[in-house]
């Protein structure tokens, strides 16, 4: 179930930290999930786990367990996404959303929410002459790329099983 959600644009994690502290929900939440780039320095920066902790520190709140998952093609949250969202014709989504939540979508058409994002997500059309498989447009997914992190977190990455054949032993009189 996703709850809630604290959905901004244009801000730094020091000022995005304060937002989740004063959601409703912050007490009970001890986890999150960071992609394995949130984990490390770029130049002279702080990693965005030591940004987390320090701003968490600052608020005299709780830590929380960042946990990294090293994902580096898009289809892997993609398709545990898709699982949850879509299990079959006649089952019902294993994956559910508050009904406060809407799926807000700017007259710009950019989303502002995660079920925004979910309505605007597209898939790049492949042409006759390319040779990359259809992918993701990675544009305005934000939060959709962070449930997906938490979901291959939590679940494991969807992997195919191989087909299993079936051998008859057919004996002749």
């Amino acid at each position: 179930h996703v709850l809630d959600e604290v959905y901004a644009k244009d801000m730094i994690g020091q000022q995005v930290i304060p937002l989740v502290v004063a959601n409703r929900f912050w007490p009970k939440v001890n986890t999150g999930v960071i992609d394995v780039f949130g984990t490390r320095r770029q130049g002279a920066n702080k990693s965005q786990v030591e940004v987390w902790s320090e701003e968490l520190r600052r608020l005299k709140t709780h830590e929380l367990n960042l946990a990294s998952v090293p994902i580096y093609d898009v289809s892997i949250w993609y398709n545990q996404l898709h699982l949850r969202l879509w299990n079959g014709d006649d089952r019902k989504p294993l994956l559910r959303f508050a009904d406060h939540l809407n799926d807000r979508i700017g007259s710009d058409g950019v989303a502002n929410g995660i079920l925004g994002e979910i309505k605007t997500h597209r898939w790049a059309e492949r042409g006759e002459m390319q040779a990359q498989s259809n992918r993701p447009i990675k544009k305005n997914e934000d939060a959709l790329s962070a449930l997906g992190y938490y979901a291959v977190y939590y679940f494991g990455p969807v992997e195919e099983r191989a087909v299993q054949v079936i051998r008859t032993k057919r004996r002749y009189f």
